[in-house]
């Protein structure tokens, strides 16, 4: 409704056009479909509705699933995926938490100085710094080693939004 979209804009949300949310949309797509078959899988899906916070059960993601697979393939493609993602959970259980991704990859990109795609702890106590964190080299060794999952040195982008999450 207008009222509604006036008194959203005066809050200082503008919510997103259909075109808007398309583009993102596909634009998330693309990223999930690793082998750019065109389609992604069941484990895909459940994949990137974790990484963005939405949690349902098994249930529920087969019920999506059998919605969207309109060609009964096992996979969705990108109609398939645009439809899960308005009809199946609507706009406002994943918009703010894309938009919010989005953000962190901004971070992420600012904190990685070099470029490598992960942050080392230099680069991390550096951020901090600048910041005006301040934190013994104890407690931020501890953090550092908790959000380095894989043991690799370094905190990628997915390490990196948990423990900023």
């Amino acid at each position: 409704s207008t009222l509604m979209h006036n008194k959203s804009k005066a809050l200082g949300f503008t919510p997103p056009t259909e075109d808007e949310r398309r583009e993102e949309l596909k634009h998330w797509f693309e990223d999930m479909d690793l082998d750019h078959s065109g389609s992604i899988s069941r484990s895909e899906l459940s994949t990137f509705l974790r990484t963005i916070q939405i949690h349902i059960s098994e249930e529920e993601l087969t019920e999506m699933m059998r919605q969207a697979d309109s060609d009964n393939s096992g996979f969705i493609d990108l109609e398939e995926f645009h439809f899960v993602m308005e009809e199946g959970l609507g706009m406002n259980a994943w918009w703010a938490q894309l938009q919010h991704r989005k953000e962190l990859k901004v971070v992420f990109s600012v904190v990685d100085k070099d470029g490598s795609g992960s942050i080392d702890a230099d680069e991390l106590k550096g951020a901090l710094r600048w910041a005006g964190a301040k934190m013994p080299n104890a407690d931020f060794d501890q953090m550092f080693a908790e959000a380095d999952d894989d043991g690799s040195g370094c905190i990628d982008f997915e390490e990196f939004a948990q423990i900023v999450d």
